[in-house]
């Protein structure tokens, strides 16, 4: 920063390192600062968030064609690319009139793409800018009377066209701090990806758009990179000639030099090889060994010096003491074998602690993104009618943003494929268990029956699935509940209910929701006079981590996800009704086996402080739902509203595991 400050070439200026991943954290703070550079990593088309956008269009275009409506999860994420130039309050008026906790919802208009299209509705939502949502409607409706007329390429192509997103990249602005996000390379990009669409055209003529999804889709499931083209000098990625600094790895240093290099992160488990165990070494002929190395320590020898002597004028070797987990860290040999002979000595640099927290700072801007607060009446409107169930609960805690997009805007959100198999596990359950309490004996069907009411329920749902897919789940699931139905079916109790759905539940004036999957009594059922125990189980299809399952802690404050769950079951079914039954135990019950073939039970024994932190966890949420504290995201990466709102990147869904694992 300081050199750009006082004119320096920042052609001039290289960070060397050993791996990729050292340099991640500058190069968002390089980013942030506006502090221009390039990296000679490889870019891959298909990861850019201007390709994934046109991804995006393109397979709600392909749903659409195929089952018209069947791609409204998608319509709402691609309303918010900035080439449609659609205000996100606009958004959140349309999600609201169309929510049906709103009381403003058309009677027979549930879907989006049909509200998108009449002007008479758009005018009641109050639109700031109706014309925006107008042309979009007209843009996708003339695309899907075209998608069967043209080929691929030509369809792409006037998309592209047509949808703005080539309009909008030619009247961005010039000279961004970045070549990643700029103009040259979202035009180099949209170029490789239509450049790569004609070639997988010549080689098959008869391709449809469903076949090109499905390409692309394989690729990214095997890691498969399109690496994108420069039609362009490669000395030049920005615009107007913008200098940059230069990051880049040893290996891709040799044959350039620079007046300035910084040697970054010289430590030993990043630039020297790492030990192996000496029971899995075998001896190689001198012929294959590394680059012709008779030592690998030597040849990474060799790129530390390739490295440091990139270097005209001047050479800054830097390693830290700590990592950020306060653990020692010792810096590379090679380091040590230096300062001898060259007569240098070692100095410390230390940063002052205000320069550190300003940095801290930049590298926190907007890691949390916001949107703007829509009417406060409108909102209070839906959450009029709200109840918390565990999974709203759950979503909140995780990231009020996406409780707002799901719970109050309710924007369309499709089931994961693994939690449409798990809700046919769950059906094929209940069905058998419900089949046993019909029974005069109590005798329990058989595993067949068990397995017959999964496969109609899995057939019912095959349009969830990918073809693929759902030939895999459909036999795992089959050899999952045989397994099940062996290991613990001759426990089964027969005082039981299933999938018992509650409704109109209050815990100090808080309104309750939620399904438990099976709650086993001490006593009779249906004798609600009487007292006795109860307890509770919840089916899992989904992950066996242990520490969903803790309880509170200092460094986890709010418990697992899976005991949150649990323990919110026991309120809402002691708050149901008037009863004198007690939920003492539950267990998460999981339907697939662990690594040994076990079918894992996990039970808990309620004590005294559970119920009484739910509680408080609970009024403490509730309460900053009803104050609409729900504005700002978590700006965790792996959070998909988050990731989407904040770069505009395809997210392969924004349903969450952790969420549809709770199955209410």
């Amino acid at each position: 920063e300081a050199m750009m400050r006082k004119g320096f070439p920042l052609d001039e200026v290289a960070v060397i390192y050993a791996r990729h991943q050292q340099v991640s954290r500058l190069m968002e703070l390089l980013q942030k600062k506006g502090i221009p550079y390039r990296t000679r990593r490889a870019v891959n088309v298909l990861d850019l968030p201007l390709i994934q956008n046109l991804r995006t269009l393109l397979e709600y275009l392909q749903a659409e064609f195929v089952k018209p409506y069947s791609g409204e999860h998608l319509l709402f994420r691609l309303m918010h690319f900035t080439f449609f130039d659609i205000r996100p309050h606009d958004l959140a008026r349309l999600a609201l009139h169309l929510s049906p906790d709103s009381g403003q919802a058309p009677a027979r208009r549930h879907f989006w793409r049909d509200a998108i299209a009449e002007r008479a509705f758009l005018k009641k939502c109050g639109l700031k800018k109706p014309a925006a949502v107008t042309a979009l409607s007209g843009f996708l409706e003339a695309m899907l009377s075209e998608h069967a007329n043209c080929s691929v390429p030509a369809f792409i192509e006037r998309i592209v066209n047509r949808s703005g997103l080539l309009r909008h990249l030619l009247r961005s602005k010039k000279g961004q701090p970045l070549p990643q996000g700029g103009v040259y390379q979202n035009l180099q990009a949209l170029y490789t990806f239509l450049d790569f669409v004609k070639n997988e055209a010549s080689r098959n003529p008869r391709m449809t758009l469903a076949r090109l999804l499905e390409i692309i889709e394989n690729m990214d499931a095997n890691r498969l990179s399109l690496a994108i083209r420069q039609s362009a000098s490669p000395a030049s990625p920005q615009e107007g000639g913008t200098q940059a600094v230069n990051l880049l790895t040893a290996h891709s240093s040799k044959g350039l030099e620079f007046r300035t290099v910084f040697l970054l992160d010289c430590v030993k488990e990043q630039w020297e090889p790492a030990k192996r165990n000496g029971n899995y070494q075998f001896p190689f002929p001198d012929t294959l060994t590394l680059s012709g190395e008779t030592d690998e320590m030597e040849a990474r020898r060799r790129l530390f010096y390739v490295a440091m002597t990139r270097a005209k004028e001047g050479l800054h070797i830097s390693y830290a003491a700590q990592n950020d987990d306060g653990k020692e860290l010792q810096r590379t040999a090679f380091i040590d074998e230096l300062l001898p002979g060259a007569k240098l000595e070692l100095r410390q640099a230390a940063m002052p602690a205000a320069a550190i927290a300003g940095a801290q700072a930049v590298l926190l801007m907007e890691s949390k993104p916001a949107v703007e607060p829509f009417d406060r009446e409108a909102v209070q409107a839906v959450l009029e009618n709200f109840s918390l169930s565990v999974s709203s609960l759950n979503k909140y805690l995780r990231c009020p943003l996406s409780f707002y997009y799901e719970n109050v805007l309710q924007v369309p959100v499709v089931a994961s494929e693994a939690a449409t198999f798990g809700f046919a596990m769950h059906h094929a359950l209940q069905r058998g268990f419900e089949q046993m309490m019909l029974n005069k004996a109590h005798l329990y069907p058989p595993p067949e029956e068990f397995v017959r009411l999964f496969k109609m329920e899995m057939e019912r749902l095959r349009g969830l699935f990918s073809p693929k897919e759902f030939e895999r789940r459909l036999g795992s699931g089959q050899d999952f509940l045989r397994g099940y139905y062996s290991a613990l079916a001759p426990a089964w109790p027969r005082e039981v209910q299933v999938e018992k759905n509650f409704k109109n539940v209050e815990m100090n004036g808080i309104p309750l929701t939620g399904v438990i999957d099976r709650i086993d009594f001490s006593g009779s059922p249906d004798d609600l006079k009487s007292s006795g125990t109860v307890h509770i189980v919840d089916y899992k299809t989904g992950s066996q981590d242990a520490a969903k399952l803790r309880r509170p802690s200092e460094q986890y404050p709010h418990g697992g996800a899976y005991w949150r769950q649990l323990v919110f079951y026991k309120i809402l079914f002691e708050s149901w009704r008037h009863h004198q039954f007690r939920a003492t135990s539950a267990e998460i019950s999981y339907l697939q086996p662990d690594a040994k073939g076990i079918f894992p039970r996990k039970t808990i024994a309620f004590e005294p402080g559970d119920t009484a932190f739910m509680r408080d966890l609970i009024t403490e949420t509730y309460a900053k739902i009803m104050r609409q504290e729900f504005y700002e995201g978590c700006g965790e990466p792996d959070c998909s509203w988050c990731s989407f709102l904040h770069r505009q990147g395809q997210v392969d869904t924004f349903s969450e595991a952790e969420i549809e694992e709770l199955d209410d």
